[in-house]
């Protein structure tokens, strides 16, 4: 049972703020309640009209209340990923601030996949709503904005773009409008909260570091025997990212320029868990995340600046993945160990 208490009576409410205004200032606290059976804390969250709210178990707060470990120590950043994925989860999975299209391209695959399980087909005025609010609408629960709206018609042909839905052909009159979800879709979204989703495109709009950060993470820990990250700008961010990995994976990067605190982390690491390869060579201008020697991801920029501008993520098909493959594993031999 949840009982309502002072927002201050929150454990490490200084730090959940904190990182509230990193990723939006116009986001306030405005309740909070505490269950008394799981331990576990609700705040709500207002950002203008829009209101939801994200549960943080009792673990999570009284290890960010207590950590004695200095800020940039395995342990915090540890930490710090689990509180920035929790309240993400929250924040864009209810358009706190904005849905933007990753986010909207992700709930209306949802939405047509528990449509289709219920044995209800999908039609794509019904549910994006010609005048008034549609299917995916009353789903959701939210009146989308008008730009918001806008973004859906557009996510609605991603999707189909992408072929994680399909027409399902059984309609004469509208063929292309009755859609399903293909195995591929449900593949992206089964089993997935959307701080875990990753399609095959994602378009990052300039300021949104935390949805990239959440999105590059969601892509590393995909990973189950090696990873291959290729970036000519490297820092001390990327090995943040990789400390919390599961020590039994193989992880190499192949840059050109390593900058800040990059190699006294990269040696930290090394001590620790080992497993990890650095080479430098100025062969690549493009950035790939290659996982289990199999999937192959492209970035727009580097990892280090990761939503300082917009730019898109690319899964690239698979005959293009084990070209990017071949060609790496040529450059990987003749590179200098760093």
């Amino acid at each position: 049972m949840t009982e309502q208490i002072r927002i201050d009576e929150v454990p490490a409410i200084g730090v959940i703020r904190i990182k509230l205004g990193q990723i939006d200032a116009g986001i306030e606290i405005v309740g909070a309640g505490h269950d008394f059976d799981t331990g576990g804390y609700t705040l709500s969250l207002r950002s203008g009209d829009r209101e939801t709210a994200v549960v943080l178990s009792r673990e999570l707060v009284d290890d960010l209340r207590d950590n004695p470990s200095g800020a940039t120590t395995k342990y915090t950043q540890a930490l710090n990923d689990r509180l920035t994925v929790a309240l993400l989860t929250a924040i864009e999975r209810n358009g706190l601030v904005s849905y933007n299209e990753s986010n909207l391209k992700f709930l209306l695959l949802r939405y047509i996949n528990e449509e289709a399980n219920q044995s209800r087909p999908v039609h794509k005025y019904n549910a994006i709503g010609k005048s008034g609010r549609g299917g995916f609408e009353q789903w959701l629960g939210k009146e989308l904005r008008r730009e918001e709206k806008e973004t859906l018609i557009w996510a609605w042909d991603e999707l189909r773009r992408l072929r994680l839905i399909t027409p399902t052909g059984t309609d004469l009159v509208n063929p292309d409008d009755w859609v399903r979800v293909t195995e591929k879709g449900i593949a992206a979204i089964e089993g997935k909260d959307y701080a875990e989703y990753v399609e095959g495109e994602v378009f990052i709009n300039k300021g949104e570091v935390y949805t990239a950060y959440t999105k590059i993470k969601a892509i590393l820990r995909q990973a189950r025997r090696e990873l291959l990250i290729i970036d000519p700008h490297l820092s001390g961010e990327v090995i943040e990212m990789l400390s919390t990995l599961d020590v039994s994976i193989r992880i190499r990067l192949l840059g050109t320029y390593f900058h800040g605190d990059f190699k006294l982390a990269l040696k930290k690491l090394q001590k620790e868990r080992g497993k990890i390869e650095v080479r430098q060579s100025d062969h690549f201008h493009d950035r790939f995340i290659v996982v289990d020697s199999a999937a192959a991801y492209q970035l727009g920029g580097s990892i280090k600046d990761a939503g300082a501008k917009a730019t898109v993520i690319d899964k690239k098909e698979d005959s293009t993945a084990q070209r990017i493959l071949k060609e790496a594993e040529g450059i990987w031999t003749t590179s200098t160990i760093l």
